[in-house]
């Protein structure tokens, strides 16, 4: 670990947010990479919320394991287990009989348009997947409020920092519960239109979550709220503006597709992707914007004793990628099955403590000023990593 003030910046992505279950798992049990008191602040959306939420309770409650609750909402959200706990008389089914049931299901559903239509709209029209999920959280940790509404976790690091998409406006709102950066920004303009700060509730966090196709809008004095996936999938340039050094995103959403199919559903899907991706790499430019600003005039600012050279920002502020590639479209597993929880924790330790993992290049990097890019491949379980000047790459003439 180079630096004392670290930043997690999670995706969302339904169900694939098991994978970062395993990567903070790898991370904190490698030595080298993250001590959870150097973790000074953590972002999620959607999945990457409930991770980040989860996350930094622990740390802030002091538990042994950093990671405790994470794990244990990855225990707990399978689909065997919360149909057998919901429906009594399915107990004495056995796991593998009823998840065979569920993919026959799945797949029935997904061929059929009307029946998904169906079916979404029902999901919509009773509270039942969002009772079923504040259960789950709520049996993942105990500790957290049961009112949805109260404030929690104390103003000092980590700072939790979650995203919602208010609808009206078609603006990211964030939850945080660093209230010194709540009310900085809520005394600027621009503060009333970009990026709301709101304090840390489970309601906030449960606004990341609400996918319009599956939940109806949660609705927080009188804002409407949709899942952070469309605005801010997740906070990204905002870990720096809160002082941190590195900042390792762990990346869920597919960026490329060997195949596009016509289908409506592929291509709803597809769209989906896109506008995600669109939202993370515009807050990726905006970083190597501010990059390129410092590399070509260094000198000048230091020079002037400005602070952006000196501040939360300078040349030796990098980030890293851990990379889930070539699985299937978020939305696919609402509630996953056990074997497919599994696969994803197994890759997401496999992409830091594998030969070729993120444990591996991050050690051997003597500059503080390269990037360590890490994949695993969905399918073939195959992960790369390499490490990237991107000053040079991108700044210097050949």
């Amino acid at each position: 670990m180079r630096s004392k003030k670290i930043g997690l910046a999670l995706q969302g992505g339904g169900s694939y947010a098991a994978f970062t279950s395993g990567v903070l798992k790898a991370m904190f049990e490698e030595k080298g990479i993250i001590d959870k008191e150097f973790v000074h602040s953590i972002s999620g959306t959607s999945g990457g919320a409930l991770n980040a939420m989860l996350l930094g309770l622990a740390i802030h409650e002091g538990r042994k394991d950093p990671v405790e609750y994470v794990k244990n909402l990855w225990k707990i959200n399978r689909l065997e287990s919360l149909l057998k706990d919901k429906f009594k008389t399915l107990k004495l089914v056995p796991d593998d009989f009823l998840a065979r049931l569920v993919g026959i299901g799945r797949k029935i559903k997904d061929t059929i348009p009307s029946l998904s239509a169906a079916f979404e709209t029902s999901a919509k029209a009773t509270t039942f997947v969002f009772d079923t999920i504040n259960e789950v959280v709520h049996d993942a940790a105990k500790s957290l409020p049961k009112d949805l509404n109260t404030e929690f976790l104390e103003n000092k690091p980590p700072y939790v920092t979650v995203a919602a998409t208010e609808a009206k406006s078609a603006r990211a709102h964030y939850f945080t519960n660093n209230t010194t950066m709540v009310n900085r920004y809520n005394k600027l303009k621009i503060g009333k239109y970009h990026q709301a700060m709101n304090p840390l509730t489970l309601n906030g966090v449960y606004a990341s979550i609400s996918h319009p196709i599956i939940f109806r809008s949660l609705t927080m004095d009188d804002r409407k709220y949709w899942d952070g996936y469309y605005t801010s999938n997740p906070p990204f340039i905002y870990l720096f503006r809160e002082g941190c050094d590195e900042v390792i995103l762990v990346r869920l959403v597919q960026m490329s597709r060997e195949e596009i199919k016509e289908d409506l559903k592929s291509v709803s899907d597809r769209i989906e992707e896109i506008v995600q991706n669109s939202v993370i790499n515009m807050e990726i430019l905006t970083y190597f914007s501010m990059r390129e600003m410092l590399y070509n005039n260094e000198k000048v600012l230091k020079s002037a004793n400005l602070e952006l050279a000196k501040g939360k920002f300078s040349l030796n502020k990098v980030f890293h990628e851990i990379r889930l590639m070539k699985s299937g479209n978020i939305k696919d597993e609402g509630f996953p099955l056990s074997e497919f929880v599994d696969k994803l924790i197994r890759l997401g330790k496999k992409a830091v403590k594998s030969k070729n993992g993120f444990a591996s290049e991050y050690s051997n990097i003597k500059n503080k000023r390269l990037h360590v890019l890490t994949s695993v491949d969905f399918e073939t379980e195959e992960v790369q990593s390499t490490t990237i000047d991107y000053d040079k790459l991108l700044f210097e003439e050949d």
